[in-house]
Order: C-alpha cells, then sequence, then structure tokens
C-alpha cells in the first residue's frame, strides 16, 4: 500500500483495519483499468476493419446484384404466372414445400424485397458501428450500443442469403424436382430445367427463364471481420 508516499507491503486484514484501506475498491479500480487498457489495444484493430466494412457495406448496397434478382422475379412471373403462384402458395400455405420439395425460403413469398430490406439495414448497421466506437472509446453506455450492433450485424448475412436463393433454385436437383412436379399439376405445359434456365413448353410455343448474366453474391470477408471484432471486444468488456 501507499502511506505518505511511501510503498510498503501490508495484508488486506491489518490495511484494512489499522490503515483504513478499502482493498475492494482499490481491486475495482485496478480491474477497471485493466479492462480499459485491453478495450484500447483492441481499438487499434477494430479501427482496422471497420472502414473496409463500411466500403462493403456502401459497395453492396449499389451493386447490381439487386437489379438482376429484381430482373429474374420480374421475367419469371410474366413467363411462367402458374407455376409463379404455385410457388408463391406453396412458400406460404404449405410450409414452404412441394411434396417432399424444399423450396427458396423467400424467393417467391412476393413480398421480401431483399434490396430494401439491405438498403435499410446498411444504413443502421453503418450509424451503429460508427456511434458504437465512439461510445466505447468514451466509455459512455458501451453495453447498450454493443448489443444494439450485435443485433443488427447478425441480419446482415441472412440478407445476403435471401440473394442465394436465386442460386439455390437453379442447383440440378431443386430445378428438377420442381420441373417435374409443374410438369405433372400443370394441365396445359411442360417444364425442362436446362443449364442455369427453366423452359416450359406449351404447344409450339417455349418460355424460358434464365439466372440473370453476372449474377454473383459479394464476399463477406469484411463483414466476418468486423463481427469478430465487435465479438471479442464485446466478451472482453463482459470477464
Amino acid at each position: 500500500m501507499n502511506k505518505t508516499g511511501q510503498r510498503f507491503l501490508v495484508g488486506h486484514v491489518c490495511g484494512a483495519h489499522i490503515y483504513g484501506t478499502n482493498f475492494a475498491f482499490l481491486k475495482k479500480d485496478y480491474d477497471a483499468a485493466v479492462i480499459r487498457q485491453d478495450i484500447l489495444r483492441r481499438m487499434a484493430s477494430i479501427r482496422g476493419v471497420l472502414s473496409p466494412f463500411l466500403d462493403w457495406l456502401e459497395v453492396f448496397s449499389a451493386s447490381g446484384v439487386f437489379e438482376r434478382y429484381d430482373r429474374f422475379k420480374q421475367q419469371f412471373g410474366r413467363n411462367m404466372p402458374w407455376l409463379r403462384d404455385q410457388l408463391k402458395w406453396h412458400t406460404n400455405n404449405a410450409g414452404g414445400q412441394i411434396g417432399e420439395i424444399a423450396l427458396p425460403a423467400t424467393l417467391f413469398d412476393g413480398f421480401t424485397d431483399p434490396h430494401l430490406g439491405f438498403k435499410n439495414l446498411a444504413a443502421e448497421v453503418s450509424k451503429n458501428a460508427l456511434l458504437a466506437i465512439g461510445k466505447i472509446e468514451i466509455e459512455k453506455d458501451t453495453a447498450v450500443v454493443i448489443e444494439r450492433l450485435q443485433s443488427l450485424l447478425a441480419k446482415v448475412e441472412p440478407a445476403v442469403d435471401q440473394l442465394r436463393e436465386l442460386e439455390d433454385f437453379f442447383q440440378p436437383v431443386l430445378l428438377s424436382s420442381i420441373c417435374e412436379w409443374g410438369t405433372r399439376k400443370d394441365a396445359k405445359g411442360r417444364y425442362e430445367p436446362g443449364l442455369m434456365s427453366i423452359a416450359r413448353h406449351e404447344g409450339k410455343q417455349t418460355a424460358i427463364v434464365r439466372m440473370p448474366g453476372g449474377y454473383s453474391l459479394p464476399d463477406i470477408s469484411a463483414l466476418i471481420a468486423f463481427r469478430a471484432a465487435i465479438s471479442g471486444l464485446s466478451q472482453r468488456r463482459d470477464r
């Protein structure tokens, strides 16, 4: 302990009863300083992944993948309205299945809009990411803002997965199963799977819907890196 400018060793019993030292307070103060030092060290690494993550959000929000997704939905509904309506009904009313076939969760539900959803989510994530960094640096209301940011980050990857459903639809096993079912149920048409395409034949007429050219999902490494950094910080603050 420190007494009149001199340091000497003393047990916590004597320190408390003879010298009136509050060891619980000193330990709490010391632990807080250790945690703060750990936070400041980690802030450097968080800043290193923050800018790439915010850039990723901005680039992804403005990318052509959403326009291509919307174009497929429009073409599919225009060229194969019966099948579109069947897939919509089974998505919303039959547990997302046609017989034993599991359909993409939101691709045909008729109301999910990945572009609008991601745009709104990206704005909230960006705002709260910057707010979290600022509050962490001044140690103000950090628990609440980190929890909010964690909750928002947990929604970003599922938003990307909604776009992945279009790729899943054109996978050979699923597409073949849907075409077989459609051919059995559609009294007027016959469905045929192709390489990243689906065709409907009715008499001499054929309608074809293809996977939009250039459709590709973004690399999510920037998201993973930022989420890991925030998660690590949160875990350290809870120790």
